[in-house]
């Protein structure tokens, strides 16, 4: 019985949608619908089969962005909010502190890359060393403004420095978490992510200082 109710909601739903349909002398023909041509491709079924949404400009730009694919997993996991973070470990029902260790606030990955006293500081100082007309608070923030006013997309060189900076920053973090390792002075953030930008593209990393004074623009 309820098979039978099925089949006859299934056939109310098609006579719904062909109730507009005019019929035509002629055979019918048959047109795939991926396809402006109306022909079928086994790329546009597989296009679709993997892809069927829209194209995320922002995250294509972390993923061609010239920085170790390591640094392309954490921004892509950063742009996600899937980074470990003391929230996110309490809402698996981890027993420990949700408060950041560093300032006191409850630790999100905002919190941790951005809004936290020693990624504050670091932000602050490139915001004064590469004189940007603001300090970006958090990720949505930069990404604008990493824009400027006539891309669709991130510049480069900002994807380039936004993952040193925020390697760095994790970096610090974790290890004063995790092995009580206090930083003696907060320029340590600022020379890690230094360090980190030679050491991860020595060539990219030139090109980029050469042209702070265009960086965002």
């Amino acid at each position: 019985m309820f098979r039978l109710s099925v089949e006859i909601e299934e056939r109310q739903l098609l006579l719904y949608h062909i109730r507009d349909v005019q019929h035509q002398e002629g055979p019918d023909t048959i047109r795939w619908g991926l396809e402006k041509k109306g022909n079928f491709t086994t790329a546009s079924l597989y296009k679709e089969l993997t892809f069927p949404g829209v194209v995320n400009k922002e995250v294509m730009s972390l993923w061609k962005a010239k920085i170790p694919m390591k640094c392309k997993f954490f921004l892509w996991f950063f742009y996600s909010d899937c980074l470990p973070s003391a929230e996110q470990h309490v809402m698996r029902n981890w027993p420990g502190d949700e408060h950041c260790k560093v300032c006191g606030q409850i630790e999100t990955t905002q919190l941790i890359l951005f809004g936290c006293f020693l990624a504050n500081y670091c932000w602050w100082t490139y915001h004064d060393a590469l004189s940007w007309a603001i300090t970006p608070m958090n990720l949505q923030q930069f990404l604008t403004f990493s824009k400027g006013s006539r891309r669709e997309i991130p510049n480069s060189r900002m994807i380039f420095l936004l993952a040193c900076i925020c390697w760095g920053i994790r970096l610090i973090h974790n290890d004063y978490v995790f092995n009580n390792r206090v930083v003696s002075c907060p320029n340590v953030v600022v020379h890690q992510s230094l360090i980190f930008m030679h050491l991860s593209s020595c060539r990219h990393g030139a090109y980029f200082l050469r042209r702070n004074k265009n960086i965002g623009l």
